[in-house]
């Protein structure tokens, strides 16, 4: 077992929290023997064989440290890999074997670390002197992803230039890739790697006027197309994140700036070759003038796009379903939730997982909100527990994953994803298994 720098497990518990109308199936945690520590929940992953990755952002002894902790798919405690850093950037499963680690170390320098998916000895660990990696701004954000080759890819910027760092399996540099924004400087917030051993990567250029950039990067570097999304006036507000469907096109969704000067939710579907297929405004029911941003993205088994969004106003967590061929509307539900989104997640049975956070006292304390959706868009059950903090939420074959703290400790939940909603309509809306009924 590794530890993590002095601190040292201290307790391990496989039982629910208190009382709610959805249980979690078991809970697992632990916490450190350091204080004072805090922790903060950055992204997980889940492995072929229900294994997990929890990447947290710990700080003890005066400093913080990112720590990767995997869980057994019975929520049994595996092991800690841990790291000096300054931040946290993200992570990346590669292969089922391998898992990558990027953050920033104390000295501003920022580096990539490999260690072994099933044991956690480290594998390799390589500097980043030039270019720059932004940490995460969402638990569904990437900052690395592995390749069908098993090489590791990783979304940063140079000045104007978006770049993609890559890295054999044994850690060698490979040459990067590299896109010249004209109206830099250029920012990346995601990446998504293709079958055909390239990259898509969304980001911006020039916080103001410069619009939405995705960037497809074929297997040799080559730049197959470079599109600029503007918005109304051209400000881009916040991330933007990407997926490819089964056809090779990529979805992006993000928030520019509209006329009324707030965020307006916007998804765009383009072609391999980079032309636009179709862009659609999210509708936003509480007018021009409210704040509708984006935050998270994922694709149904027919390559329809489903987004979560929230208004600041009423914050009430929310997903539209667009239509793949077109972007039209096909599903719109709002939950009774509210909060700021920071994970989204779609299970195999067409059911969508929301992760927030809310305010519950003046001091800056947070508590997660957890609301679902059926496959049609309709609310289903929602958790509500203020005494876990975080909310970084994924989708596994058996049900969500939802990775929390309760100081002192940081807790993995398991929940079911098939139990009626809200316990009125049956569950009914599902044909072949997972799509729903039109």
């Amino acid at each position: 077992m590794h530890g993590v720098g002095k601190a040292i497990l201290a307790a391990l518990a496989c039982a629910a929290l208190p009382a709610s109308a959805w249980e979690p199936l078991w809970t697992s945690a632990w916490t450190y023997a350091a204080p004072p520590y805090a922790a903060n929940p950055v992204q997980l992953f889940l492995a072929a064989d229900g294994a997990s990755f929890a990447l947290v952002d710990v700080t003890y002894d005066s400093a913080a440290h990112a720590v990767l902790a995997k869980f057994e798919s019975d929520g049994t405690f595996a092991w800690t890999s841990s790291r000096d850093a300054w931040a946290v950037a993200g992570e990346a499963l590669l292969d089922d074997a391998r898992v990558a680690v990027v953050g920033i170390d104390p000295s501003g320098t920022a580096f990539v670390r490999v260690v072994d998916a099933g044991d956690g000895s480290f594998l390799w660990e390589n500097q980043i002197e030039d270019a720059v990696i932004d940490p995460v701004g969402a638990s569904d954000l990437h900052a690395a992803a592995g390749a069908s080759d098993g090489t590791l890819l990783v979304r940063a910027r140079d000045e104007d230039d978006l770049v993609v760092l890559r890295f054999a399996a044994d850690g060698t540099a490979l040459p990067e890739w590299r896109w010249t924004a004209p109206d830099g400087p250029a920012y990346a917030f995601d990446i998504v790697a293709t079958r055909d051993g390239g990259a898509v990567v969304a980001g911006q250029q020039n916080g103001i006027g410069g619009g939405f950039a995705t960037v497809r990067f074929d297997a040799n570097g080559v730049v197959a197309f470079a599109d600029i999304e503007l918005g109304d006036i051209g400000n881009p507000l916040g991330d933007s994140r990407a997926a490819v469907d089964a056809d090779d096109a990529t979805i992006v969704a993000a928030s520019p700036e509209t006329v009324h000067g707030v965020e307006g939710a916007q998804v765009w579907k383009i072609a391999a070759d980079g032309t636009r297929l179709w862009t659609q405004k999210v509708p936003n029911p509480e007018g021009d003038l409210a704040d509708l941003s984006a935050h998270g993205l994922a694709l149904a088994p027919n390559g329809d796009a489903i987004v979560s969004v929230v208004t600041l106003i009423s914050q009430k967590l929310r997903t539209v379903r667009l239509a793949s061929a077109d972007g039209a509307v096909v599903t719109d539900g709002s939950s009774t939730a509210a909060g700021m989104p920071t994970g989204f997640a779609l299970a195999a049975n067409g059911r969508a997982l929301i992760g927030a956070y809310y305010f519950i006292d003046s001091s800056g304390h947070v508590a997660p909100e957890l609301a679902e959706f059926d496959g049609a868009g309709r609310p289903c059950r929602v958790v509500d527990d203020a005494s876990l903090h975080g909310g970084v939420v994924v989708a596994g074959a058996d049900g969500w994953y939802v990775l929390g703290e309760t100081h002192p400790l940081v807790t993995l939940q398991h929940f079911d994803a098939a139990g009626a909603c809200d316990g009125t309509d049956p569950d009914t809306v599902f044909e072949n298994g997972f799509e729903p009924l039109r």
